[in-house]
């Protein structure tokens, strides 16, 4: 076929084989950092999202095939590779909670996808502004990076809630590791509260 996927096959063996062969597939173009490859990648990754709902199937997407997908929009940043990438996190968040695991996804993660968010491109800047501290809340352990995202994106939008939660997670940082905050943190920081303070006279 025209996305050089298999079909799928019946038997339990050859079924074993076909998800194998996409898997190795996956991993392969999920590598590369050109948009071009968005249609082959997300055509496999529908056929892992079919197999996984097949009726009597032990197929199961792994956090692998999510973090390559995630990866590969944070590389690659086709079409939307905002929207899709935050897509993909809720699914990993999803099958981490239903394998049992209680390690936290890596900040670099959640930074990569609000990096997505602040160069959106798709023209609605309000809205991308708007998802970058609903990410930002879901973070265990947001770092430096994390926070420098937060505020100076929430600066170049202007936004008076968006604002005033970057300053409660600066506030926040201070709080559990003050020593963590550079320069750029402070400068973004206090710009903030200049604009904010200006807003207000």
């Amino acid at each position: 076929n025209s996305t050089g996927i298999p079909n799928t096959s019946t038997s339990t063996t050859g079924s074993t084989c076909l998800e194998d062969s996409l898997k190795r597939q996956f991993e392969n173009v999920t590598q590369r950092a050109d948009a071009e490859s968005v249609g082959k990648v997300e055509a496999i990754f529908n056929r892992f999202e079919s197999l996984s709902k097949e009726r009597d199937t032990s197929f199961v997407i792994d956090e692998k095939v999510y973090k390559n997908l995630l990866h590969y929009y944070m590389r690659a940043k086709p079409h939307n590779a905002a929207a899709k990438a935050e897509d993909v996190l809720n699914k990993l968040i999803e099958c981490r909670a239903a394998s049992g695991s209680d390690s936290s996804i890596d900040t670099l993660v959640y930074n990569g996808v609000m990096r997505l968010w602040w160069d959106d491109t798709s023209g609605d800047q309000v809205k991308a502004s708007q998802r970058i501290p609903e990410v930002y809340s879901r973070i265990a352990e947001p770092n430096t990076e994390s926070l420098n995202i937060l505020l100076s994106s929430q600066l170049d939008n202007n936004d008076k809630e968006g604002m005033e939660k970057a300053m409660q997670a600066f506030y926040n940082m201070m709080d559990v590791n003050v020593t963590s905050l550079d320069e750029e943190t402070l400068y973004y920081a206090l710009c903030t509260a200049m604009k904010m303070k200006g807003n207000e006279d």
